[in-house]
């Protein structure tokens, strides 16, 4: 695990990420993030890929869709629902 680190905010509001953090969480460079707040935190995580109508986050099943991620079982009730 690697340890807290203190970073200044540049003039342009940004703040660098530590080499060792990125290399460890397997961040490339011009990777997208998520940046949000929780509460009084600021939290920067990768893009969670997720189905649109449900939520689910497993990878594994999910199917891209005329460019929406859809789980099996809500591409299929869409797919009732237009027939």
């Amino acid at each position: 695990m690697v340890k807290g680190v203190v970073r200044n905010i540049d003039g342009l509001g940004r703040v660098v990420i530590p080499k060792e953090i990125r290399r460890s969480l397997k961040i490339g460079e011009f990777e997208p993030m998520d940046i949000y707040l929780q509460g009084d935190v600021i939290c920067i995580r990768k893009p969670r890929t997720s189905c649109v109508c449900c939520g689910t986050e497993d990878e594994d099943i999910l199917l891209m869709n005329k460019g929406v991620l859809l789980c099996p079982d809500c591409l299929k009730e869409f797919c009732q629902g237009v027939g």
